[in-house]
């Protein structure tokens, strides 16, 4: 049996339109797809704002690094990468 090639956009849509005819529950339909219950609503919430590409997929990317290192640390450590081997059992200074 040959594999279903689906697009995840359209079965988003497939979703809604599924939804919107009333004949199943949001539990139904989230078993049907195999997602949960909260990702339906924040997909639901999505399409309500009227934004024309809400099916898309959204990047997990975040903006900007939180984690800054302070440069006065990063050049230290820099400095000292070339004079010790670093490793899981031990550090040992090279000759």
């Amino acid at each position: 049996m040959p594999f279903k090639e689906t697009c995840p956009v359209e079965e988003r849509i497939g979703l809604f339109r599924d939804y919107e005819t009333g004949v199943f529950t949001v539990s139904e339909l989230c078993r049907r797809h195999g997602i949960s219950r909260e990702t339906f609503y924040v997909w639901k919430r999505r399409r309500e704002t009227g934004d024309p590409r809400w099916f898309e997929e959204l990047s997990h990317k975040p903006e900007h690094a939180n984690c800054c290192v302070n440069p006065r640390i990063l050049s230290t450590y820099r400095k000292s990468r070339g004079r010790f081997c670093l490793t899981f059992r031990a550090h040992k200074k090279l000759a």
